[in-house]
């Protein structure tokens, strides 16, 4: 629309019109003799905002004069939105329009500003120059010059590079302009920027408060921490970078503090503005250990540095005194410290969910990771991989309300919570428990006793079990007064499942389980049972002692009577990067090494994977041992008195059996290197269940068999055989 296009007496009638919207009108096929449509508007005297295209002949007419009540202004090219191609904004384009306290101009592929256009604004609050992909950072373009004479607060650069623009780096003298404006908050987000002049910082707008410079590609270096000249910063939002990659390997090799040129590392101090409350740095790729430090005096209570790479968590960390929210999550740490978290005394929020810390977590026998955290009130631990919890992790934890211990290996929950009298969610979801145990069940009923509100506990997702030794979990289930979720089947002893999400059908099943448990039948039952299984267990006591000579002499003879030929390599699937995965303890690495590689891969053919040789050097062992397993179509596990023993050989073995849960396949090859007692086995927890559900083979020994090579013979073919079944 414009003066020639609309009748005189198109504003007669809309006096009191506060919002006029005219964009999406024009196209680039409109000429320069086409202007704004002042003199049709000189009559809406009541117009607060107004929506326009941008036409080449981009200066306000004097008719916008008697607007006095607009106060925002909008042009924009963004598609679906309007039509604006300005290119250059002269110093006369808004001399009209001196009301203005917003002036939005995106996407109008705007090159140039001149220095004064602004200048007319005395009352402009938000500039939005956003979308402007060839406007660029610089002072002498962007008519910062005339923002002096402005009330700006809010000032909007994003997306004004193109996007394949390299190497941007914002210098003093493009920015020095502003630093006697009003601004409060800057938005420069998604413009490729990759540094800023150390200078650049000290001409920033003196009353700065909120600073967006997400999307961008910031490199590491000292000049981060001249922010501390911005004294009033209270928000910075940094995420989204692409800081570039430190590798590990060549990280351990030069000091952190030379990379940063920082003289010490030890007991460093690192200064930010003061008056900072919130930060966020997620998805930054920062990409290295937090190490022992502190920060000076600082107002920071928010910090979000989820999915930065910061893989080990080392500290402790000072300085944090007033920090209530600390997102670490998807970080892959595998490393933690029992100080790291010692010094966060006003802590309310901790997420450190999906990193590795099932390695460090079970080891914590006395609670020293979270034993200063009083003021904690929601745990986010979700995702970690965590095997167990000692008795006594949480007793720092008196105020916590919402614990999260979902999507983990947990297959009892035995931890103390009798002290978290706030507790209104435990999440325990996803995990395989098989009961909730009695002291917990104590500890939530009290908790639940002592407060009007609901206490949730979500059990879903877990492997529980309904039978005459889970009856009293059964019953308070239906009798608790906390609220308890996902309860929707049991496991009976012959391994099928109930559908108990119906009400009456639990209560129903219930009464059937009791009557079943109490009745006489049921008693002189489970003693026949008893004797029976008791006389079992003697007699196959008496041949479990021999058990793997027989077995290993049957399937030699059986095998050889069928004229057993090895299986060639074409039969190998090559799905997986390996055939297996040897799981072994160092103290058999000779075996492996000297005559498994020999046997299997060099004359069968068979791809193994050892972590001697295949792990990547550099990275995290748990890493390795998962990456492992994904990888290779079988884990073959060597046990030994030193298998059970070690602690890294009952990770790969958890990490496998997880591997067949969640696949589907079956997974699981036992080499039986030594004679080991069957207590011994089953003491690993879940071992029992792998080792009478999986198939073994015993290795032969010389002195066991007269005809010892063609047994070994026989076994390695057998081994070759296992490894390729799918």
């Amino acid at each position: 629309m414009c003066n020639r296009s609309a009748p005189m007496r198109f504003s007669n009638d809309l006096t009191s019109l506060k919002v006029l919207k005219l964009n999406h009108n024009a196209n680039d096929r409109l000429g320069a003799d086409i202007y704004f449509p002042d003199e049709v508007l000189v009559q809406v005297k009541s117009l607060q905002t107004l929506f326009m295209d941008g036409l080449i002949n981009n200066t306000l007419g004097p008719g916008f004069l008697n607007l006095v009540n607009l106060t925002s202004l909008i042009f924009s090219g963004e598609k679906n939105v309007g039509y604006c191609e300005f290119k250059t904004i002269s110093s006369e384009m808004f001399k009209n329009v001196p009301y203005l306290q917003s002036l939005i101009i995106r996407a109008c592929k705007v090159e140039h500003i001149h220095e004064q256009a602004f200048s007319p604004l005395s009352h402009l609050h938000l500039l939005d120059l956003s979308g402007n992909k060839k406007l660029e950072i610089n002072g002498s373009t962007l008519g910062f010059k005339g923002l002096k004479n402005t009330s700006i607060k809010v000032l909007k650069l994003n997306n004004i590079y193109t996007n394949f623009h390299i190497g941007i780096k914002i210098k003093q003298e493009h920015i020095e302009m502003l630093r006697n404006t009003s601004i409060t908050e800057i938005e420069c987000i998604g413009n490729s920027l990759e540094m800023i002049d150390s200078g650049a910082f000290s001409v920033m707008p003196i009353n700065l408060t909120k600073l967006n410079i997400s999307i961008n590609r910031f490199l590491m270096g000292d000049y981060l921490f001249r922010t501390i000249l911005l004294k009033n910063l209270t928000i910075l939002d940094a995420s989204y970078q692409f800081f570039s990659p430190i590798d590990e390997i060549n990280f351990r090799k030069r000091d952190i503090a030379n990379f940063l040129g920082i003289s010490n590392w030890t007991n460093l101090t690192i200064q930010i503005p003061e008056n900072l409350k919130r930060a966020t740095f997620s998805r930054s790729k920062l990409a290295f250990p937090v190490l022992n430090f502190g920060i000076g005096k600082n107002s920071l209570e928010y910090l979000d540095a989820s999915y930065a790479m910061l893989y080990k968590w080392t500290g402790p960390v000072y300085g944090f005194d007033k920090l209530t929210y600390l997102d670490l999550s998807n970080n892959h740490c595998s490393e933690l410290s029992f100080q790291f978290f010692d010094y966060l005394p006003r802590l309310v929020t901790l997420i450190v969910s999906n990193n590795l810390l099932g390695i460090v977590i079970p080891k914590d026998a006395s609670g020293e990771i979270f034993k200063n955290l009083s003021t904690l009130l929601h745990l986010d631990l979700s995702n970690n991989k965590i095997p167990s919890l000692n008795e006594n992790i949480f007793r720092g934890l008196v105020r916590i309300q919402r614990l999260n211990l979902s999507h983990n290996l947990l297959n009892t929950f035995l931890v103390n919570i009798s002290h978290m009298k706030n507790l209104r969610v435990l999440d325990l979801s996803k995990n395989t428990l098989q009961v909730v145990s009695y002291p917990v069940r104590i500890a939530l009923e009290d908790i639940a006793s002592m407060t009007t509100e609901k206490v949730y506990v979500n059990i879903s997702c877990n492997q529980l079990q309904c039978m005459c030794t889970t009856t009293r979990f059964m019953t308070w289930l239906q009798d608790t007064k906390t609220n308890v979720v996902g309860m929707t089947f049991c496991v009976q002893e012959n391994g099928t499942k109930v559908e108990l999400e119906n009400k009456n059908n639990f209560i129903h099943y219930l009464d059937s389980l009791d009557k079943k448990c109490m009745s006489k039948i049921g008693l002189i039952f489970g003693t026949v049972i008893s004797i029976s299984i008791a006389i079992v267990i003697i007699v196959v006591g008496i041949a479990y002692r021999y058990r793997w000579k027989l077995r290993y002499l049957y399937y030699m003879t059986m095998n050889r009577s069928r004229g057993y030929n090895p299986i060639s390599n074409s039969d190998i699937d090559n799905d997986f990067v390996y055939d297996a995965f040897v799981s072994f303890a160092d103290e058999d690495r000779e075996f492996v090494r000297d005559l498994m590689l020999k046997k299997m891969e060099h004359e069968r053919g068979i791809r193994l994977c050892v972590s001697f040789r295949d792990f990547v050097p550099g990275r995290e062992i748990a890493s390795n041992i998962i990456e492992a397993i994904h990888n290779s179509r079988k884990t073959v596990m060597v046990l030994t008195e030193s298998f059970l023993l070690s602690k890294w050989c009952a990770y790969e073995f958890q990490m496998a059996r997880q591997e067949a849960i969640h696949s589907g396949r079956d997974t699981f090859f036992v080499i039986l290197y030594e004679d080991i007692p069957a207590e011994q086995i089953y003491s690993v927890v879940n071992m029992r269940d792998v080792f009478l559900s999986n198939s073994y083979i015993e290795y032969p020994h010389v002195n066991t068999l007269n005809f010892h090579e063609q047994a070994l013979d026989m076994f390695w073919d057998r081994c070759t055989l296992a490894i390729k079944e799918r």
